[in-house]
């Protein structure tokens, strides 16, 4: 007779998944809806016939279009638009397109001739420009391996970002400093023993102290296909990162420089570890750009795909002299971002308080001195980021409780001029040359319309990326605040069910990731970004702004509210921000006390872990590559996880144990009688031995719990065959713990 796990595994790895689960017995129900009902569609079938809309399916959440930046013509009401993995030239009048172009990141040159844009059309990731007048299309780079950027500074600076001189040939940018040599050849003569001895002022990680420029690792640090799980749509991207691995030095950004005439290009000289974001003065004399300047006996985390140099400055490169000047390190903090406002001066992002988790404030840098002066926002609000603007001007989009918005800054005044988008959260954006504001804008209703944002004027809307979503059976998708017990208030969105019914109550699902309350469009294949595709199976869907222990990642009331709830002190203000966000719906007769769930992704994995350990308002909770054991982390191998970094300790293990005990739901486990499902990919190096750790944990406790292994994933479910595996899976588990369809 075969096993429950027996049974589930079979049709589990048809889909790449291993599935584990305890050793009760599941029903034959579970089984039919996993492989015919919830593959025949969604189930909800409420209120889809209305007004001639139609039920959400999966694929409806696979065909939304993304889109991303902007770039304004400087003369004409002309705009290049990112939009679904291509750069359209449209009219700004009416969204007529003039030009489509295979490639991402435009930028105009400052007559507005040309466009800069980066593009694989030979086979790697090349700078090419396009003539706008001949309509003519060149590549102008020949690296050996193509242009790869260390992705290390977040969302604050793109590492595809480019700056034209000021006479139109040239166009700097930041490659790897392998770019021009291409990947070297590995060297398999590296002897058998290998011996690392310690030293008092070698204070880098585990990981970069034994491993660093080692030849042969394959296996010891991450498997060969880790980085193409994550990264598999940048191959350049994923061979730079398993060289770094072994030679980090090799994938350090470097400044190279485009003669666009000539065809040449070059990197710049400088001293820095690495840098980002260059950015030429208008008078072409000198190229502004953000230098790593961590030490390299301390740990960080330059060399990896994610995180933030630990400490960095402004370096200033004199393109006659061929000079460099670095700007004293420590009024800065760490810089985000740069942009010139006038050929003496800088504007930039600045990072405040410990590393991963500091305050982005705006600061102006008067180069020829250094001096720095921080600028107060608007109500405080944080500074999301930074495009420079006309005439020493600068752009700011700050970070509001709901929607972000979209700020011009002044620096001769100082003064700030609010820019009208109409309460809808803001992605991509530029200003043309009348000083009409184009962005792209999504609401609960609506993602990727390209709209003109005139003075005095309403919205005209000259482009829609997904018109599609008109035909959808939407749920309502309301703002909600209320007070936790401590009388602090506490935002949130919350999706009810197509053709909700007041006055009944529903199972609701809390989305537990910790980040702001942003009402945007929320239908996502990744089972990760829960929302409309849950709420059309019948569920309350509430995305809470929960403050974490763990760190500080959004900042929409202020830095002080954020810095309340971090550390061990901070696990009774998350779970007062949940307990009372939950009561709120509840007292509002939306949502079925005894009915209610909780999923976390990652970091929101480690806030539902903490949650589950902590309250007994859940019926269900679902965790995908979560944390629970802070004590692991902090004696890991990888950069990202060294001791005295993660800002809920505020130390190292040794001198805060109880901080780290007080962070580590899985300590509690053993009195969890929530039942779980736990899910993870196979290369998800650092979460995956954390989530076998829970699952054995609790299973050897006894307790109700399913453990899915995705053997071909990484931290997202990136297939689609997975990311539908894994929706199925979610969806039927809460269908059956939170019994949907009682009433």
């Amino acid at each position: 007779m075969k096993t429950a796990t027996q049974m589930y595994s079979m049709p589990a790895r048809r889909a790449g998944a291993r599935f584990s689960s305890t050793t009760s017995m599941q029903t034959v129900f579970t089984k039919i809806c996993l492989t015919v009902g919830l593959a025949a569609g969604l189930l909800h079938p409420a209120a889809a016939d209305e007004a001639g809309l139609r039920q959400i399916t999966l694929d409806d959440a696979f065909a939304i279009k993304g889109v991303g930046a902007i770039a304004a013509h400087p003369t004409r009401p002309v705009l290049a638009v990112e939009e679904s993995g291509g750069i359209r030239i449209v009219e700004a009048k009416d969204g007529r397109e003039l030009k489509r172009l295979d490639g991402h990141s435009p930028q105009w040159s400052p007559d507005g001739k040309k466009l800069a844009f980066f593009s694989r059309k030979s086979g790697h990731t090349q700078l090419h420009v396009w003539t706008m007048a001949a309509d003519t299309e060149v590549q102008g780079t020949t690296l050996p391996t193509g242009i790869t950027q260390s992705k290390t500074l977040g969302a604050a600076c793109s590492p595809h970002r480019t700056s034209w001189s000021s006479d139109g040939r040239s166009i700097a940018f930041v490659t790897v400093a392998m770019s021009l040599k291409g990947l070297p050849p590995v060297d398999a003569t590296l002897p058998g023993v290998y011996v690392v001895k310690s030293h008092p002022s070698d204070r880098r990680s585990s990981l970069e102290a034994i491993f660093k420029n080692r030849a042969a690792n394959a296996g010891v640090l991450r498997a060969p296909d880790d980085w193409t799980v994550w990264f598999g749509s940048d191959p350049e991207f994923v061979a730079a990162m398993n060289q770094g691995t072994r030679d980090p030095e090799s994938i350090a950004n470097r400044i190279a420089v485009l003669d666009t005439t000539s065809g040449e290009t070059k990197f710049v000289s400088g001293t820095a570890a690495q840098y980002f974001c260059p950015a030429w003065s208008a008078d072409g004399r000198t190229i502004a750009s953000i230098a790593d300047i961590t030490p390299a006996t301390e740990s960080n985390e330059s060399y990896g795909a994610l995180g933030s140099p630990k400490n960095s400055t402004v370096a200033l490169y004199d393109v006659r002299t061929g000079r460099e000047r670095l700007l004293p390190a420590d009024p800065l903090g760490r810089i985000r971002t740069l942009v010139w406002s006038d050929p003496g001066r800088l504007i930039a992002v600045t990072e405040t308080g410990k590393k991963l988790s500091g305050f982005p404030r705006l600061a102006v840098i008067e180069t020829a001195s250094g001096r720095t002066r921080s600028i107060e926002t608007p109500a405080g609000q944080p500074v999301l980021e930074l495009q420079a603007g006309r005439k020493g001007s600068a752009t700011v989009r700050l970070g509001d409780r709901f929607v972000d918005t979209v700020w011009s800054y002044e620096p001769r005044s100082n003064k700030f001029t609010p820019t009208q988008t109409f309460d809808w959260q803001v992605t991509g954006f530029d200003f043309l040359a009348d000083r009409s504001l184009a962005f792209w804008a999504e609401s609960g209703t609506f993602k990727g319309r390209l709209v003109i944002s005139e003075p005095n004027a309403p919205a005209r809307v000259i482009h829609d990326a997904n018109p599609q979503i008109a035909q959808l059976a939407l749920g309502e998708q309301r703002r909600i605040t209320w007070k936790n017990k401590s009388g602090e208030e506490v935002d949130g969105v919350v999706i009810l069910p197509p053709g909700y019914r007041s006055g009944e109550r529903y199972p609701m699902i809390v989305d537990a990731y910790p980040n702001q309350a942003r009402d945007r469009f929320r239908l996502s294949a990744l089972v990760e970004d829960t929302g409309q595709l849950m709420a059309a199976q019948g569920f309350v869907i509430f995305r809470p702004a929960i403050r974490t222990p763990h760190g500080r990642y959004w900042f929409t009331r202020g830095e002080a509210y954020q810095s309340e709830a971090v550390g061990a002190k901070g696990v009774k203000k998350m779970v007062d921000d949940f307990e009372s966000g939950v009561a709120a719906l509840v007292a509002q007769g939306i949502v079925d006390p005894a009915r209610v769930g909780i999923y976390g992704f990652s970091n929101g994995g480690w806030l539902a872990n903490m949650l589950v350990t902590e309250t007994k308002m859940l019926a269900a909770a679902a965790v995908q590559s979560g944390i629970s054991n802070a004590i692991g982390m902090a004696l890991d191998l990888t950069v990202s996880t060294t001791r005295g970094m993660d800002p809920a300790t505020g130390g190292n293990v040794f001198d805060n144990f109880d901080d780290y005990v007080a962070v580590s739901p899985i300590f509690r486990m053993r009195d969890v009688t929530t039942p779980m499902l736990l899910l993870v990919g196979d290369f998800d190096s650092t979460w995956i031995m954390q989530m076998v750790a829970q699952y054995s944990v609790l299973r050897a406790e006894g307790r109700e719990v399913t453990l899915v292994r995705y053997t071909d994933e990484g931290h997202t479910r990136v297939k689609r065959e997975t990311a539908t595996d894994a929706f199925q899976r979610v969806t039927e588990f809460f269908r059956q713990h939170l019994r949907l369809g009682e009433v």
